[in-house]
């Protein structure tokens, strides 16, 4: 990626799978928040990102989407999409796999000659 922490498409999936995420199972890290690391339960997954914003989060409860016929509850934030937010997918290890596998299909093969 960008500062060279992944090596390899599936390294970046499952970052931008599991980027929210702590120890503690169903724990997401808010980034809305002034201090998104104060009061975690768990260690978070990933180190900090190198800028914090909020601008970059789409829904930063990772509400799933709703099933047909449900209404969003009063007390849920209205700018939410309704789907996992990026950071916190909900994708299982073999939807991770799956996608990887997809992506793989849409290169053209090319790799740089050897020197």
């Amino acid at each position: 990626m960008h500062n060279g922490l992944c090596k390899s498409l599936k390294q970046v999936v499952h970052f931008y799978n599991t980027r929210n995420l702590t120890t503690v199972p169903g724990e997401v890290i808010d980034f809305t928040l002034p201090d998104p690391y104060a009061n975690l339960k768990g260690k978070p997954l990933w180190d900090k990102p190198e800028i914090l914003s909020p601008l970059t989060l789409t829904n930063p409860t990772g509400a799933k989407p709703l099933a047909a016929g449900e209404e969003r509850s009063a007390n849920i934030n209205p700018n939410i999409n309704g789907y996992g937010e990026v950071g916190n997918l909900g994708l299982t290890e073999q939807e991770e796999i799956d996608l990887v596998n997809f992506m793989s299909t849409l290169t053209d093969g090319y790799s740089l000659p050897s020197s």
